[in-house]
């Protein structure tokens, strides 16, 4: 998720596909471009926390995203 190409910092969220060995951008993207953010799973909530990090002008993030896997949307 995220992360740096050159010196942008990206929203997309990719995933590794073992059986294709490739990557594969998802269609979903972070609510806003972020590089060095933690993320944890819930415990069963189907959930994804992302938190902190930084963001397009390398300027620290207090901001805490929460994904729901089931509607694919963050809040």
């Amino acid at each position: 998720m995220g992360g740096f190409h050159d010196y942008d910092v990206l929203q997309s969220i990719e995933k590794y596909d073992s059986v294709l060995d490739s990557w594969i951008t998802l269609l979903v993207k972070l609510p806003v471009p972020l590089a060095k953010m933690g993320a944890a799973a819930t415990d069963g909530a189907r959930q994804v926390v992302i938190l902190g990090g930084m963001n397009a002008t390398y300027s620290r993030q207090r901001t805490l995203w929460m994904f729901d896997l089931r509607s694919l949307k963050f809040q």
